[in-house]
């Protein structure tokens, strides 16, 4: 039997089946190869690192999603992009938090999105130490390993949970805006995986993300299993991110349960 999809119309339940898939054999290869002292090299900044595991379940993944999908492109942290053709994109980030995974924490996920003319088809986010596989297609509402999963209802940033990202954190300026923040919330966080840490909005567990310079294999994914939760992200002015301008350059993001949204925006617009 022919599993190759037609080039013009792909059923997004069928491209979901693939892509879980590709997600967990990349799972169990991580979680086979899980532990501290993992050989790692630095990427372009000190912060971040590239090991073997990260290539490896990467190459897991365009791999199945090739078989599959032919004529499709590709945009990835290690690869790179693509040159872009046709109507058809998966955006992946095949070891999302590898400095947490590389030291044996478990703050680490694999992120798999499906885009067509650059509108959301499907997100899958696996976080594979914790067992938790998210997902959403556009309109279907999301799920954590298939039960429905909806943000919290939080309305004051007193009673709230936020994740920052760790150059929030840094306050490379004055850093008051984030201060102000940090005074506002309940709790913080800084979690080691932005696709997580955005589905932790998404199934209630936290109330906010604040991030800087966030790629778009960071985030694709798990943008739309936070919108199908009820939930929103947006830039620090508050504009949605149009993804195909952000192929080539970074986002600074804001995601909610969306009832905080504008609390949490106000707080940075001196950022």
């Amino acid at each position: 039997m022919d599993h190759q999809m037609d080039r013009t119309e792909i059923p997004a339940r069928k491209a979901l089946e693939i892509a879980v898939e590709a997600a967990r054999e990349a799972s169990h290869y991580l979680m086979d190869h899980f532990g501290p002292s993992r050989e790692v090299e630095r990427k372009e900044s000190h912060h971040s690192v590239v090991s073997e595991q990260d290539r490896e379940s990467e190459s897991l993944i365009i791999e199945r999603l090739r078989r599959e999908f032919p004529d499709h492109s590709f945009i990835s942290e290690e690869a790179g992009r693509d040159a872009i053709s046709g109507d058809y994109l998966w955006v992946i980030d095949p070891l999302d938090g590898s400095s947490y995974y590389a030291r044996g924490l478990d703050t680490f996920s694999i992120s798999v999105a499906l885009l067509h003319r650059w509108g959301p088809v499907l997100g899958i986010v696996s976080c594979p130490a914790t067992g938790e596989f998210f997902s959403a297609c556009k309109g279907e509402g999301a799920y954590v390993n298939g039960t429905r999963i909806q943000a919290s209802t939080v309305d004051r940033l007193n009673d709230s949970i936020v994740s920052f990202g760790h150059r929030m954190l840094r306050l490379d300026d004055d850093g008051s805006a984030t201060r102000e923040l940090l005074r506002s919330v309940r709790s913080i966080r800084a979690g080691g995986s932005c696709a997580q840490e955005l589905c932790y909005v998404a199934c209630g567990r936290i109330e906010g993300v604040v991030s800087r310079d966030q790629s778009i294999w960071d985030y694709a994914a798990g943008k739309l299993i936070l919108e199908e939760a009820g939930g929103t992200l947006t830039d620090f002015h508050g504009s949605s991110p149009q993804l195909e301008s952000l192929r080539t350059r970074d986002l600074s993001l804001v995601a909610s349960n969306r009832i905080l949204q504008s609390a949490i925006l106000e707080k940075l617009s001196h950022e």
